[in-house]
């Protein structure tokens, strides 16, 4: 067997964030030709990386909506939740689960773009949901009640990579032709919750993630991609220096700049689109679907 890149021997390379990311992150992800260009139209669903990556593309001629998913909310149980609800809103108990955040007029808009959209990109943040007690089912906003009506658990990463097989499915239902590409949110978990530690638990949460979707591309289907954000922030960026609130002191926020390479590769490797974007370029529909958890 070829074996890949190996771990940069010294600290010279990150002097040159971007060509590390090149070299030592970005091979075994990049798509064979673009498939995204100008005019298309893309949805992204998700949190940070959702509305970075839409406001860049946005700048690059390319129409986008984001449909904004609170970080401690955006687990693939949720999404997949969420996605059957949308398609079919009397279906329990999704219905009682989103009701309340869409009116039928809402949920035909969130749905009506993912059917025109050339690519959809799906960010995930959590594999930490909260089940009320008895009855198992997910709740979304567990602060209303005794502690005792809700277990609170990880999900095994064989069941995350399910919910993801069927998110892709349900996206490729309403759109055959459709690219997609997955991501993991670099954003920590908000606060511990089973191990009191916020970064216990995130820790925690983001390993599941990223075994669950290592699981779901050993079988993936035919256009969907995989683009590691997560690695470049968490792994690479712990080479960086500070790369959480440099510019607003929230150590949850990631750098601008960081994020401005992250999608600048994105639209490199991704796009058929001039690498020059208009930043004076509006910002692109933003809807808030799901709400936060703390």
């Amino acid at each position: 067997m070829a074996y890949g890149e190996q771990y940069p021997r010294t600290c010279a390379i990150f002097k040159d964030p971007m060509a590390a990311i090149e070299q030592y992150i970005l091979p075994g992800h990049l798509p064979a030709a673009p498939f995204i260009h100008e005019h298309d139209t893309v949805v992204t669903m998700g949190s940070c990386f959702a509305v970075n990556i839409g406001r860049h593309l946005q700048q690059h001629g390319i129409n986008v909506v984001v449909n904004r998913i609170s970080e401690d909310a955006n687990s693939p149980l949720a999404n997949r939740l969420l996605l059957e609800y949308l398609i079919d809103p009397t279906v329990e108990p999704q219905r009682t689960l989103f009701a309340s955040h869409f009116t039928p007029e809402a949920a035909r808009e969130t749905i009506d773009p993912i059917t025109r959209a050339s690519c959809v990109i799906f960010t995930v943040g959590v594999s930490i949901s909260c089940f009320e007690q008895p009855g198992d089912h997910l709740v979304l906003t567990p602060y209303g009640g005794s502690k005792d009506c809700y277990e609170w658990r990880f999900a095994e990463p064989r069941e995350a990579a399910d919910d993801l097989r069927a998110i892709v499915a349900m996206i490729r239902q309403l759109n055959p032709d459709v690219a997609i590409v997955l991501t993991l949110s670099p954003v920590p978990l908000y606060r511990g919750i089973l191990a009191k530690s916020p970064f216990v638990d995130d820790c925690i949460s983001k390993s599941v993630l990223r075994v669950a979707l290592h699981e779901f591309f050993n079988d993936a289907p035919a256009n969907v991609h995989y683009w590691p954000s997560f690695e470049i922030v968490r792994w690479l960026g712990s080479h960086l220096g500070p790369v959480y609130g440099t510019e607003d002191d929230l150590p949850r926020h990631v750098s601008d700049e960081l994020v401005r390479i992250i999608t600048t590769l994105f639209v490199r490797h991704c796009t058929s689109v001039s690498a020059t974007g208009d930043t004076n370029a509006p910002d692109p529909l933003v809807r808030e679907i799901l709400p936060s958890l703390g």
